[in-house]
């Protein structure tokens, strides 16, 4: 899937999801090493496709206004997509690690070329609805966990409403 934004029209970003995905580490390692510029999910803490969309909106704009935290526009989506402030621990909590199986893929201005070569290296199963897949594969617990979302939040929301909730307080407060 691909989107891009109306503020920031230059930009786009391509999403791909995977399932039961055997060369984790070697995908992980491609990443690491610059071979491959993408940032890497773990699919079971992602509660739905519009928090991506928020995470890889506001790291465009960083790309745009010259303000990355992190050092790439990549560790950025990660990074928002987190709930800490610290980058490096942010990207460890939802990037995906050796053991994920269950992986979401981000690459911002990636060429066609890049994103077919990247299909054909990653060996799982892709899932072609996105949304749908991403609801089958979210981690409820996980997510409420590494959010710290409770039961209260959600009388009043839903769990992706507490994550955006958390992303869009990240910057602002001391929680």
């Amino acid at each position: 899937m691909r989107f891009s934004f109306p503020e920031l029209a230059r930009h786009h970003v391509d999403v791909l999801l995977f399932r039961g995905v055997e060369n984790v580490p070697a995908l992980r390692s491609k990443v690491l090493n610059g071979a491959v510029g993408a940032a890497l999910l773990d699919a079971g803490l992602v509660s739905n496709l519009f928090t991506v969309r928020v995470a890889s909106f506001v790291a465009v704009s960083r790309v745009e206004s010259g303000s990355l935290i992190s050092k790439s526009v990549h560790h950025e989506v990660l990074y928002y997509l987190s709930a800490v402030r610290n980058v490096g621990r942010g990207l460890q909590l939802v990037g995906a690690r050796d053991e994920t199986r269950d992986v979401l893929i981000v690459a911002v201005n990636a060429e066609d070329e890049f994103i077919q070569d990247l299909r054909r290296f990653i060996d799982g199963m892709e899932v072609g609805s996105i949304e749908s897949g991403l609801e089958d594969i979210a981690d409820e617990a996980r997510i409420r966990a590494l959010y710290k979302i409770d039961d209260s939040e959600l009388e009043c929301g839903t769990l992706s409403d507490a994550v955006l909730m958390r992303m869009a307080i990240r910057d602002v407060s001391r929680l």
